[in-house]
């Protein structure tokens, strides 16, 4: 996952938003891992429940040095499920293994936008109340900015896992091929540099586009 400017929150005293978007990017990350193992349990493989990753605490799915990473340069990552795929019990389960933690990520977003509508059309106010809206949109774009980021079709990302299952066949092997040949990270990394330095950041403005669309369609 990719994000700016958090460490500058604490910079600028603003320490209750800092304090949300830690709290809304592991929210994220651990409803995130724990879909994956979720999901792959469903589909036969008991290896996350052996792992322990069956929990929403964050120490099973929290890399200390990846969380480091996000807050001192915004790039970082959460400790991935093990699982293997030979266990699956349906033709399609590594697809919606790939495609759960993008899904809970949603899913989640679309709670908390649904509970700031019943906070927002309350009519009550004061400081408790502005800083449970400011939560409630802190988690939910962070769990839209999370599931649109792994659906990057870029390893190891969810999202060439996705494009592998969707791939005919005959194509598969030339992607999964592909997909190991190179440094991965390194490609992610200068694929992310182009997006923020040089296109634009067409990928900020698609994260928000999604959460608006979002955010409309429940009515915020």
């Amino acid at each position: 996952m990719f994000t700016g400017g958090i460490l500058s929150l604490l910079a600028q005293g603003e320490y209750v938003a800092f304090i949300l978007v830690v709290a809304a990017i592991m929210m994220s990350f651990i409803i995130h891992e724990w879909g994956h193992a979720y999901a792959a349990v469903l589909e036969g493989d008991q290896t996350p429940r052996f792992d322990g990753r069956l929990t929403l605490n964050p120490a099973k799915h929290i890399d200390p040095f990846g969380f480091l990473l996000i807050l001192l340069v915004g790039f970082g990552w959460a400790k991935p499920v093990i699982t293997n795929p030979s266990r699956y019990k349906h033709k399609w389960g590594d697809l919606f293994v790939s495609s759960a933690g993008i899904i809970m990520n949603l899913i989640l977003a679309l709670i908390c936008l649904i509970l700031l509508r019943i906070v927002l059309s309350s009519g009550v106010g004061g400081e408790f109340m502005q800083t449970l809206v400011q939560a409630l949109t802190m988690i939910a774009y962070m769990n839209v900015s999370l599931a649109i980021f792994n659906a990057i079709p870029i390893p190891p990302l969810d999202g060439s896992h996705i494009l592998l299952n969707l791939l005919p066949r005959n194509m598969q092997f030339q992607w999964r091929q592909a997909m190991y040949s190179y440094n991965n990270t390194f490609l992610l990394l200068i694929a992310l540099m182009l997006n923020y330095y040089v296109l634009g950041n067409p990928l900020g403005k698609l994260i928000y586009a999604a959460f608006r669309g979002l955010a409309t369609l429940v009515g915020v």
